[in-house]
């Protein structure tokens, strides 16, 4: 009976096993439109949107959108149009080691962080950073990857 509860939770998560994009959603690729067929309206948060919280059935989704590229007073650090997904949080709701998550953790780099019982695995090369508190995951960022520099503004 465990081993099916098991199952079924890694199934219900399976959209964080993507590893360069989460669902179909990548950093600088994916516009406002595409979270929104994927996920649905944007929970009630802060009154900011270009920064919005999405719920899903086994985790939150917290994604933030370009203002407009590089000409937004300095904020912007790339050069894409208004609404481009910029960057992800994904917060799993279930318990979750990292070994569960079906990453090749060895194309990432394991930081100890300053914060007791917190690591960091990070994959610049393609913009995944995965934060482990107490062995369990909590949180996977998918930022721009390193081929995308190009994009970066001047």
């Amino acid at each position: 009976m465990k081993s099916i509860l098991a199952l079924l939770i890694l199934t219900a998560i399976s959209g964080l096993l993507v590893f360069k994009e989460w669902k179909g959603i990548s950093p600088l690729h994916s516009k406002r439109e595409d979270v929104e067929r994927i996920l649905g309206a944007a929970a009630k948060g802060p009154n900011d949107p270009f920064i919005c919280t999405y719920e899903a059935t086994s985790e939150s989704v917290t994604v933030s959108y370009s203002r407009g590229g590089c000409k937004k007073e300095g904020l912007e650090e790339w050069n894409v149009p208004e609404g481009t997904v910029l960057r992800l949080i994904v917060i799993p709701k279930y318990s979750l080691t990292v070994t569960e998550l079906g990453f090749d953790l060895s194309t990432f780099i394991k930081q100890n962080t300053r914060l007791q019982n917190i690591v960091t695995y990070d994959n610049i090369e393609d913009g995944v950073i995965i934060e482990v508190t107490n062995e369990q995951v909590s949180a996977i960022l998918y930022t721009p990857s390193k081929k995308d520099e190009k994009l970066k503004c001047k």
